[in-house]
């Protein structure tokens, strides 16, 4: 399980290639924006006829597939954030069960070695008083059963004894 801060740690990072993105799309578009225009306005000045514009045909065409690139890596810096922003939400939750579970189970494990140690305390107890001959609560009350077993057999014997 990923801590809190490693969660934290990578959505950064995913926010940083994403912002990487958009500076890269600013880039590429400056560059379809102002060297090819460049490019262009020198050759426009320098060679005319048929060629020159199917050339420069072709390169206003270069310049808006690279400026469709550049919208594309914006998108993708969009998908990126959205993305990053889904996984961090769910990566923190599942955090939060988890570290609550984890509290849960400590809770528990704590309540089961309280327990064990009352029982065991008990069970020494009894041992202790076996040992000195002291009985327990359990040898008390069979005891106390069966002299009032005894006592019960004895009034119907005394009753139907003396027919």
């Amino acid at each position: 399980m990923l801590s809190a801060d490693q969660i934290n740690i990578n959505f950064q990072k995913a926010k940083s290639d994403a912002q990487a993105l958009d500076d890269l799309a600013v880039q590429i578009e400056n560059l379809a924006k102002n060297q090819l225009d460049q490019s262009i306005n020198k050759l426009s000045g320098a060679w005319t006829g048929a060629n020159a514009d199917i050339f420069i045909g072709k390169e206003r065409q270069v310049q808006t597939d690279i400026k469709s690139v550049a919208t594309d890596l914006r998108k993708v810096a969009t998908d990126v954030r959205a993305t990053a922003e889904e996984i961090y939400r769910t990566e923190m939750r599942n955090y939060e069960i988890a570290a609550r579970r984890e509290a849960e189970a400590r809770a528990a494990a704590q309540r089961a070695a309280e327990q064990a140690k009352n029982s065991a305390s008990s069970i020494a107890d009894a041992v202790k008083n076996i040992s000195k001959g002291v009985p327990s609560p359990e040898q008390e009350m069979l005891e106390n059963a069966k002299k009032v077993f005894n006592d019960a057999l004895g009034t119907i014997s005394n009753i139907f004894g003396k027919k």
